[in-house]
C-alpha cells in the first residue's frame, strides 16, 4: 500500500472517528458533575429523545468503504486492518458497552 492510500485512509478514520463522536453525543453529557446528574448512567435514565438507533446504523453507512475496501484486499492489508477494526471496535464501545452497564 502506497504511502498516499494510508494517509487517505488514516484520514477517512479521522473523520469517521469524529463524525461516530458527534452522533453518539447525549446532549445532556456535559452536565454530568453538576448537582443533579452524578454520571452518565443519570443521564441516559433521564433521555427523553434518543436518536442512536438512527445514528449508529448512519455511522456504520458511512464506514463501509473502509469495511469494504478491507473485505475487497482479503484482510491482508495490515494498516488497514487496525484502521477498520478500531473504527468498528470504537462505534462498537460509543454506541453500546459504554451504556449497557445502565441497562
Amino acid at each position: 500500500m502506497s504511502k498516499s492510500a494510508i494517509v487517505l485512509n488514516i484520514t477517512y478514520a479521522v473523520f469517521c472517528a469524529l463524525f461516530i463522536y458527534m452522533m453518539s453525543y447525549l446532549e445532556e453529557e456535559h452536565y454530568i458533575g453538576g448537582q443533579d446528574i452524578d454520571n452518565l448512567c443519570t443521564v441516559y435514565r433521564e433521555l427523553i429523545d434518543d436518536n442512536r438507533d438512527v445514528f449508529a446504523p448512519t455511522c456504520l453507512l458511512i464506514m463501509s468503504p473502509l469495511i469494504y475496501a478491507t473485505v475487497k484486499k482479503r484482510f491482508k492489508s495490515f494498516s488497514l486492518n487496525v484502521i477498520t477494526f478500531a473504527l468498528l471496535g470504537y462505534w462498537v464501545w460509543r454506541f453500546f458497552i459504554r451504556l449497557i452497564v445502565c441497562v
